[in-house]
């Protein structure tokens, strides 16, 4: 009985792994103007890489890299933060040229803050989640265009400095507009 439960367990691996092989994949560059209306630091500016792998018709899994600074121009150096993170996208609509689709997706952030009187940095790291809506626009069969917006509120945060430690100024509503390259 049991080499059997393994066979089958073997065999089911198999299936599945041959399965995912054939997702369609992508890679792509965002940019993201954010903004935090809980906070001194109301707008940002970030840019990202991403890639995204097709689990089924409806369902995308995309794990990205963003690094993020605000988007006033003598504010260029006061604040900083690296995202890493995994989105899922599950499409309303089925193959077509333009798609909808829902995002859920969690975060981890890396901030600093600097302080120009007192060349203090403040640290903080924070998990946080987001929500949101997107659409894709396929210009060929390997070009699509994409745009989301998300807002995003930390479910965990955990900072040295107190400066950094109230969670409704890290939460962010922000708008990803970006291209990828199907293959």
């Amino acid at each position: 009985m049991k080499k059997i439960l393994l066979l089958l367990l073997v065999a089911m691996s198999v299936c599945l792994g041959g399965f995912a092989q054939k997702g369609m994949q992508a890679v792509g560059v965002d940019v993201i103007p954010a903004c935090y209306p809980n906070s001194e630091r109301q707008l940002s500016i970030g840019v990202g890489m991403k890639y995204q792998y097709n689990l089924t018709d409806y369902i995308r899994l995309a794990p990205s890299a963003k690094y993020v600074f605000p988007h006033d121009a003598d504010k260029w150096d006061e604040y900083e933060s690296l995202q890493l993170g995994m989105d899922m996208n599950f499409y309303l609509t089925p193959l077509s040229r333009v798609r909808s689709y829902f995002i859920a997706g969690i975060y981890y952030n890396h901030v600093i803050d600097y302080d120009k009187s007192s060349d203090d940095k403040y640290y903080a790291n924070i998990v946080t989640t987001n929500f949101g809506i997107g659409l894709d626009y396929r210009l060929s069969y390997n070009i699509t265009l994409q745009a989301e917006i998300m807002y995003g509120f930390p479910i965990l945060l955990k900072d040295r400095d107190i400066m950094l430690n109230d969670k409704e100024t890290h939460q962010s509503l922000s708008l990803g507009i970006g291209v990828a390259y199907n293959f």
